[in-house]
């Protein structure tokens, strides 16, 4: 690394001593600079920041860059990445009082972590203000509740909660410049600028809309900036600087600038200095006397006075910084020779909690590294991670009654710590439990005189846990929602918050009422004062003191620095005095003798404001504060402040002549420690004998006139003396420890003589790691624990093989339980459903069976009643004749014929009839069972049913496809019904136009598995498939004229289904194609066929019903009318109709 010169690093010195002459002043404190050649990224810089960390951020139009010394970092949009940065052109930048960075855009805002330059991108997608990231942010400011205020070009005002990715918008006409945060009266205020008019507005509080407070006509010029410190009110304008007194906007004067430089921003200094920046000649200075001294031009590389100054930023450590939009940014230390120093990793850890607890250990919570214990003697006790606390910021400290600790936590809720045991017990809002802890943003605990824990939040208020014991939360109604302190006592419990004021809760009816007086509503700590009965507030404007018994204001005489400076905590310690901290001092105020002690950075204490909130704990062995920079400690002299340094032991007090050092091995910086912290230790790599140091003195001012002095031991027999950041090498150095001393010096004439003691490192030269001792231990104790690494590798696979396999079987067993539970259940529905089906059916067959039989019946019933009618007429006609005489042999004869032609109505209508009734006999099932199944030979049963059917007779060809020795146990009367009511029906309707010797019906059968299958099919016409359908309907056919009843495929469908105990289809094929299946053998298992008995005469029933069947060829289910007996086809074979 090369040495930085100052005419390359920071430009060259201005002549200030013309001004002096000029003007009549002391010297202005010299400037100097970053620039392009320093690795700006863009030689516009329109803001500056130095954060809490001591990190410097720059915004430019080229991104937002981050410097740490000898290091630069740079935030911009990038291609390739949708989710990222939309814009390079920061325009303001702030930080907030968790530590992160807000940077605003051309686009919207961006959150920057400062550590690893991640950010996110803000407001969220859901978020109300998502349309922010359309819309340029000219302006920004933060507020004391951590809310961003934000000047929207083309809008106007909104605000921005970043906790709740909230907030609400105020729409203005106009320019919104100088948004400036209030700590008192009002939460911000801004100037509007309306082109023709100019106007300062304040946002008192809330979501109540900007006030405009102070305006002025298109005369005045062009509002540009304004600074509002007290109760003085400066505004900039396009030609000049007017001061307003900010109570009732008093106009207390104004000062012109030369060649009506335009303003673009100002800095009232606490000396009463006004920095000035313009848009064409550079930076001025406003005296308080109220003359205007130009910051005049150095030449060189650098000037103030030719830039175009676009803010001026005046950090926590006095420094004052001009950022200019063609030369870079310019820094400066006025009203004092102090030197500036950026050393973010010496730099302490924000510390958000203080306490002490019943033991006397000090309780220290931080704001990212967790929680750390203390004893008196500054030992390290205990530490709760952030890991294992669930947050990483603590932000409250409290004794429990149980002798644990309450510990209060950003987002991680309410914990309580067993310091004995380690327990952490959580208490976190869940939204399903009504009765959980209301919020998770907890800020302050305290009991009161109840054994109440009470807790004060962000977001819900103040509520009380009843006992350690419960875990149901009471929530106080009639509060607003954001407290950050409470005490309680044994009437009650007072709470207060920043924006609410006090209020006191009584113990008795929980009822809230607000104190009333309070000079500043911006309450952020409170001290109970039971011997004097005072409660002790600090707010935005100073300490109050509050009378417990009646809550009300007592007016007493405090020294001024504690009426006008904005308190952050208060303390009541045991000498009856009280601690109290601003933002950047410590205050002791001894309530017997009214003396005031202050401490400020001459005595160490260096606060930069407090992170959420720091408190104090004092007693008589540790008296301890928190801030930002990290934890003090009071020297036993009571007059200087001692830093922790948060790497186990606490930092003495700086020396004088000392200047921080950076010192970097092999590229690596090195942390250095004081003298009496020990020596930080640097290990070389294994193997690696050669050290290139790199030491350079960290100071803004003065870095190219300090020298650095070393010593190596065991290597340098004496001093060295080199210039800051020069690079020195060790090379072949061996093994074991080397020492490096070193000392820096702010000047070429003071050497290390000069100093009481010198800062050390420890380096560690080792051998390469595999000539070492360990590293043969280690090789010997691998390999021999390969073969056992192995066993038991193979037995914890093999033990978590059964186990996964017996996890299985269970949840395989638990599934089949439950499928076998489901599957009874919906076999059980079907069953009801087929049961409530079937009765469906029979209601319903039953219903077309009798519609079908009166149908049938009806016509010769009609022709028997018509002509028993005709009968009657015609005898009483005779019989008259007769009476009378008048009977003559030609109307006796008459009479005889149509007697006899009657008579033969009359006969064939009841053999009709009387056919009828037994063809309805015959559909019933039972007509065809005998008393118990039998073996038969299907043979014979098929021959013997076309006998009788008449089939045989008239010539037609039967065709038989099966064993003649083939046997079935089963109702051989039904087998034989069955087929002979398929061939009548193929007689009837397959071959009425095929001649005997065409006529062909095959019949194949055979058993499978105790099912015999049977197939009977014809040659005739076929079916249509719309008459197929409704084969087996009763009473359905297409030749009722013929007689056909329509019963005969109805029959053989009962048979095969009710008495079989089968299935029966009609298929479509050639001609007439019939299937159908039943089981073999329909004895019940065990038993034995009886012997069939020998058939009866006219057929196995003992008759001879001729049955007509309802299948047809193109017309099923219908039966042939009667034919006369002995006629093929003739239903009735052998005997005379029924009567």
């Amino acid at each position: 690394m090369k040495p930085h010169s100052s005419r390359s690093v920071f430009g060259q010195l201005l002549l200030l001593w013309f001004a002096s002459l000029l003007y009549g002043q002391d010297l202005l404190p010299r400037f100097e600079s970053f620039g392009i050649e320093d690795g700006l990224v863009h030689a516009a810089v329109q803001d500056v920041l130095r954060d809490s960390s001591g990190f410097l951020w720059f915004a430019t139009p080229g991104g937002l860059q981050r410097y740490l010394p000898h290091s630069w970092e740079v935030i911009k949009a990038r291609r390739n990445v949708p989710q990222g940065l939309r814009t390079s052109n920061i325009l303001r930048i702030i930080e907030d009082r968790h530590g992160a960075i807000w940077a605003s855009t051309d686009h919207g805002l961006m959150k920057v972590d400062p550590l690893t330059l991640e950010y996110e991108l803000r407001p969220g997608p859901d978020s109300p203000l998502s349309w922010l990231e359309s819309r340029s942010i000219s302006d920004m400011a933060l507020d004391s509740e951590n809310g961003l205020w934000l000047g929207v070009g083309g809008y106007g005002l909104v605000y921005y909660n970043p906790v709740l990715d909230d907030g609400w918008a105020y729409p203005l006409n106009g320019t919104i410049r100088g948004l400036t945060p209030l700590r008192e009266r009002g939460r911000v205020v801004f100037i509007l600028d309306r082109g023709d008019q100019g106007a300062v507005y304040q946002v008192i509080r809330g979501m109540e809309p900007p006030r405009e407070v102070l305006s002025w006509g298109e005369d005045r010029g062009e509002p540009t900036t304004l600074d509002w410190r007290g109760d003085r009110l400066h505004v900039g304008f396009s030609d000049g600087l007017i001061e307003y007194y900010s109570r009732d906007f008093t106009l207390l004067g104004t000062t012109a600038l030369p060649r009506k430089a335009r303003i673009t921003d100002l800095e009232v200094t606490p000396q009463g200095r006004i920095w000035v920046g313009t848009d064409k000649y550079g930076g001025m200075v406003v005296e308080p006397q109220g003359k205007v001294v130009p910051i005049p031009s150095g030449g060189g590389e650098f000037s103030i006075s030719d830039s175009v100054v676009t803010r001026i930023y005046r950090d926590a450590e006095d420094t004052l910084w001009m950022a200019t939009r063609n030369n870079g940014v310019s820094y400066t230390s006025p009203g004092m020779n102090r030197v500036m120093v950026l050393q973010p990793e010496n730099q302490g850890v924000p510390v958000s909690a203080v306490h002490v607890d019943v033991r006397g250990i000090l309780w220290v919570g931080t704001d990212g590294r967790g929680l750390y214990g203390y004893s008196q003697d500054l030992q390290q006790q205990a530490y709760f991670s952030p890991e294992v606390l669930g947050d990483s910021a603590v932000l409250s400290i409290d004794d429990s009654e149980s002798g644990g600790l309450w510990v209060g936590t950003y987002l991680g809720g309410l914990l309580h710590l067993d310091i004995d045991s380690g327990r952490i017990t959580r208490y976190q809002h869940n939204p399903a439990n009504p009765r959980s802890i209301p919020a998770n943003f907890i800020r302050d605990t305290s009991y009161d005189g109840q054994g109440r824990l009470w807790i004060a939040s962000v977001g819900a208020g103040v509520f009380y846990l009843p006992s350690l014991l419960s875990s149901e939360f009471v929530r106080i109604d009639g509060l607003p929602l954001s407290f950050v302190a409470l005490q309680g006592s044994d009437a009650g419990v007072y709470a207060g918050g920043p924006g609410t004021g006090v209020y006191v809760i009584s113990s008795n009816s929980n009822m809230p009422t607000r104190i009333t007086g309070l000079a500043s509503l911006d309450v952020w700590d409170l001290a109970l004062d039971e011997q004097r009965g005072l409660l002790w507030v600090a707010t935005g404007l100073g300490l109050e003191a509050v009378t417990l018994e009646s809550s009300q204001i007592l007016q007493i005489d405090l020294p001024d620095a504690l009426k006008e400076n904005e308190l952050r905590s208060v303390e009541l310690d045991g000498d009856g005095g009280l601690w109290l901290s601003g933002l950047n001092r410590l205050y002791y105020y001894s309530l017997e003798t009214g003396m005031l002690t202050e401490f400020g950075p001459e005595s160490g204490v260096r606060t930069q404001g407090f992170s959420m909130g720091a408190g104090i704990a004092g007693d008589h062995a540790i008296r301890a504060w928190g801030g930002a920079q990290g934890l003090f400690f009071l020297s036993p002299d009571g007059m200087s402040a001692v830093q922790e340094d948060w790497a186990g032991k606490p930092a003495g007090p700086r020396d004088s002549v000392y200047r921080d050092v950076a010192v970097f091995v092999n590229g690596s910086r090195v942390p250095i420690l004081l003298p009496q912290d020990g020596r930080p230790v640097v290990e070389l790599e294994q193997g690696e004998s050669s050290v290139e140091l790199q030491i350079e003195g960290v100071d803004y001012l003065s870095r190219g006139e300090q020298r650095v002095h070393l010593r190596m031991d065991g290597v340098d027999s004496g001093w060295r003396s080199i210039a800051s950041g020069s690079t020195v090498v060790y090379s072949h150095l061996r093994d074991g420890r080397y020492t490096l001393w070193t000392h820096v010096s702010p000047v070429a004439g003071v050497g290390p003589e000069d100093f009481d003691a010198a800062m050390g490192v420890d380096i560690l030269v080792s051998p390469p790691f595999w000539a070492s001792r360990w590293f043969t231990v280690v090789f010997l104790i691998f390999i021999l624990s390969i073969p056992v690494g192995l066993v038991l590798y193979r037995a914890r696979r093999l033990e978590s093989f059964n186990q996964q396999l017996s996890r299985r079987v269970r949840e395989r067993t638990e599934e089949l339980h439950q499928s076998n539970q489901d599957l009874q259940r919906t076999v059980q529905k079907l069953r009801q459903a087929q049961d409530r089906i079937v009765r469906t059916e029979r209601l319903g067959a039953l219903r077309s069976l009798t519609s079908g039989i009166a149908h049938e019946m009806n016509t010769p019933a009609g022709v028997l009643i018509t002509a028993a009618s005709f009968l009657e007429s015609e005898l009483e006609a005779v019989q008259g004749q007769f009476e009378d005489n008048t009977l003559s042999r030609g109307a006796l004869s008459q009479f005889f014929k149509a007697v006899g032609d009657t008579s033969n109505i009359l006969q064939r209508n009841l053999v009709r009839l009387g056919r009828l009734i037994e063809e309805f006999r015959s559909v019933s099932v039972t007509e065809h069972l005998e008393m118990a199944p039998q073996r038969f030979g299907v043979v014979a049963v098929i021959r013997r049913a076309a006998q009788r059917s008449g089939y045989l007779s008239r010539g037609f060809s039967l065709d038989i496809q099966m064993p003649e020795a083939l046997t079935v146990v089963s109702y051989e009367t039904a087998f034989e019904e069955l087929f002979r009511q398929l061939f009548l029906n193929t007689m009837q309707h397959g071959f009425i136009s095929k001649k005997a010797a065409e006529g062909v019906v095959t019949i194949t059968g055979f058993i499978q598995e105790e099912t015999f299958f049977l197939t009977y099919q014809d040659n005739g016409a076929g079916l249509p498939p719309g008459i197929r359908r409704r084969v087996f309907d009763p009473f359905y056919t297409t030749k009722r004229i013929e007689g056909a009843t329509g019963l005969g495929m109805y029959i053989v469908f009962n048979l095969v289904r009710e008495v079989l105990h089968g299935d029966v289809s009609c298929e479509p094929g050639d001609g007439f194609l019939l299937q159908c299946s039943f089981q073999a053998n329909q004895l019940e298992p065990g038993s034995s066929p009886p012997v069939p008995a020998a058939p009866r005469p006219g057929g196995p029933t003992g008759e001879a019903p001729a049955q007509d069947t309802p299948e047809a060829v193109g017309d099923p289910g219908e039966a042939p009318a009667q034919e006369a007996p002995g006629e093929p086809g003739d239903a009735d074979q052998a005997g005379e109709p029924p009567t």
